[in-house]
């Protein structure tokens, strides 16, 4: 540590004295620091290498990540929240607080060595959604995270996209964006950060909880159709009873479409609902027609007699 012992106190006095104030000699020798309003600095971010240096200290070192907390461990200070900050903001806060009691004079130096790889979380209506980790890029436009995630699914809903962006204060925000237009349009296409989260929706309401798999949902329909058992339906396809029925083979002519059951299970609660898809499929009331969800069960009763 380069602190001075109490003893030279007097000699400093005297040099500031008769020599001038050391403080203003080094703002003379630097000259003053770039106000910055013209030029964007780069923010801090989770992850990136930082290089720390005291300019009257060659032992006073630091060189790592910031680490999940946006926090790097300085010597003699301990942690310091760094992340979502700049440079020049860095420095200065630094400074002061060394000169408290440890310098007295601090000129720090803050270095971003290397950036984070950017990680983005992409769900939904993608073919191969989950991490997309690209290195060596500070921001990532839409249109190069869905090419790393092999495209859109047909079922994308394109105009009801959203982005959740978390502020280093961990306030969450959500960001409205049309795919569509931001893809015909790409000169405002908006840019994703490290740690965003991509979600693109089904067209037929898929749900958020669904965006989280690309599984397809089963179904069990039993009972007057051609082909009973498990039925699947692809991420977003629309899961209907009737679309059911189709996939098992249609109804027999034995069926009795009028009073199917549709048997639904919530923890340990059961509950039957009974559907006329005659209605549906003879006259196209497409409204009687019933959404399925994963474990539905379908019975398809016989008629007592067969006209």
């Amino acid at each position: 540590m380069n602190k001075h012992p109490k003893f030279l106190v007097y000699f400093a006095v005297f040099l500031v004295t008769f020599i001038g104030n050391p403080t203003e000699n080094k703002a003379q020798e630097s000259g003053p620091r770039p106000a910055g309003d013209d030029v964007q600095e780069p923010l801090i971010e989770l992850g990136d290498t930082l290089q720390i240096s005291l300019k009257e200290d060659a032992s006073f070192h630091f060189q790592g990540p910031v680490g999940e907390g946006g926090q790097i461990d300085v010597p003699y200070l301990g942690e310091r929240v760094v992340a979502g900050r700049s440079i020049e903001s860095v420095q200065q806060e630094l400074e002061q607080a060394l000169e408290v009691d440890l310098y007295w004079d601090a000129t720090v130096s803050v270095r971003i060595l290397g950036h984070a790889p950017a990680s983005i979380y992409v769900y939904g209506a993608v073919k191969e959604p989950g991490l997309v980790e690209m290195p060596n890029l500070e921001q990532l436009s839409i249109s190069q995270v869905l090419a790393t995630v092999k495209g859109l699914t047909t079922w994308a809903d394109l105009e009801n996209a959203y982005i959740i962006r978390k502020s280093p204060q961990g306030v969450e925000e959500k960001i409205p964006v049309n795919i569509r237009e931001r893809l015909l349009e790409p000169a405002g296409e908006p840019v994703l950060q490290s740690y965003d989260q991509l979600f693109i929706p089904g067209l037929n309401g898929s749900g958020e909880g669904s965006l989280l798999s690309s599984d397809p949902m089963e179904v069990i329909v039993v009972g007057q159709v051609g082909a009973p058992g498990v039925i699947k339906f692809a991420p977003g396809e629309s899961a209907t009873l009737m679309r059911a029925v189709f996939k098992a083979g249609g109804l027999t002519r034995f069926a009795k479409g009028d009073a199917i059951k549709l048997i639904r299970y919530s923890g340990q609660e059961r509950t039957v609902e009974l559907v006329d898809l005659e209605v549906v499929i003879e006259e196209g009331f497409l409204d009687k027609d019933r959404e399925l969800l994963p474990g539905d069960m379908v019975i398809v009763p016989q008629k007592f007699i067969n006209l």
